[in-house]
């Protein structure tokens, strides 16, 4: 697997979850193909509902970029693209390794040319169950007794590596990193509410469905010391592997186009960046008392679980504020 360190331009960098290297496979894809780039990628709806959406490339589809840590609704996508694959379009399709399986699974079944289709696979840790994205959603207006406008899981407004996130509502209050905020994410990070399929998930490895495998550059301070400033990696780095021979020539219009656009792109010298990455090694490890916290969740609720589970109880706030003072005064980051 070779693996390579991209980074955007700061505006771009400032609206994507790591580095920005979809934008620029995007633009660049564009820039090459004398013919219509259709995007497919994850994206809220007017519910806050994730799904997988269709853009033009000359459309506006910032909407896409980003981690977002549900599983989207992607079935209707895979018949849009077969369509737009027919009419001659040049396809990108990104999702997680599994999404993007389904789809090249589809296309094969029907002996389908896929010579204008470009497929761009994630690392991922797991995906959560849908429904509970939506009974979190439903917590969380509740709490604030008003609709949530738009959310961000990885919100570049503080800091690439600290999982930032942010709730804007309908009447303009934004708020980031509240402790209701991050229970999400520390209830993600407890491993208990992966879809049950994604704890024997055949992509947590190297060999990867996606002509290209995107994620976090998670090491890029050992692996490339002195080479990335300081301001660069806290903005966010992109890591970049190249599986096929589209992947290859992807690599290839990146760096010609570097200079153009002012990317800045850099090949690792081996394949360590691997070690950093638990996707590439192995699944999530499924938690021994996973089946008792389901059972407890379908017992008991979603609030009691939050209490239970992530910490949203007395102790936990009190835990909470010690940290936020902690990182406020400079103590830890």
């Amino acid at each position: 697997m070779k693996g390579y360190l991209f980074c955007n331009t700061p505006e771009i960098i400032k609206e994507s979850s790591s580095g920005g290297a979809f934008s620029a496979i995007v633009t660049a894809v564009s820039k090459k193909e004398n013919q219509d780039v259709i995007v497919y990628g994850a994206a809220f709806d007017e519910h806050l509902n994730l799904v997988h959406q269709r853009y033009e490339a000359k459309e506006d589809y910032s909407s896409l970029r980003g981690s977002k840590y549900v599983f989207s609704e992607y079935n209707k996508s895979l018949m849009q693209v077969k369509e737009d694959l027919i009419k001659g379009a040049y396809v990108i399709f990104t999702g997680t390794p599994c999404q993007v399986y389904a789809l090249k699974s589809f296309l094969d079944r029907e002996n389908f040319n896929t010579n204008n289709l470009l497929t761009i696979d994630l690392i991922c840790h797991g995906s959560p169950e849908k429904s509970l994205w939506r009974q979190y959603k439903e917590w969380l207006e509740k709490r604030h007794e008003k609709k949530i406008k738009s959310f961000s899981f990885r919100y570049k407004g503080m800091r690439w590596h600290g999982y930032s996130l942010m709730a804007e509502f309908e009447d303009g209050e934004r708020i980031v990193n509240s402790h209701d905020l991050q229970v999400y994410m520390d209830l993600y990070f407890t491993h208990q509410i992966m879809r049950r399929s994604c704890y024997q998930c055949k992509f947590s490895s190297t060999d990867r469905p996606g002509d290209i495998t995107l994620g976090d550059f998670w090491g890029v301070e050992d692996i490339f010391s002195g080479i990335i400033t300081q301001k660069q990696k806290e903005a966010g780095v992109s890591l970049i592997t190249v599986n096929s021979d589209k992947g290859k020539g992807i690599i290839e219009l990146l760096t010609n186009m570097s200079v153009e656009f002012n990317w800045i792109l850099h090949k690792c010298i081996d394949d360590s960046f691997i070690k950093y990455q638990t996707g590439l090694n192995s699944p999530t490890v499924k938690p021994n008392d996973n089946e008792a916290f389901r059972e407890y969740m379908s017992k008991y609720g979603f609030d009691a679980t939050l209490s239970k589970y992530a910490g949203f109880n007395l102790k936990g706030r009190i835990r909470y504020y010690i940290k936020y003072l902690a990182n406020y005064i400079g103590l830890i980051k």
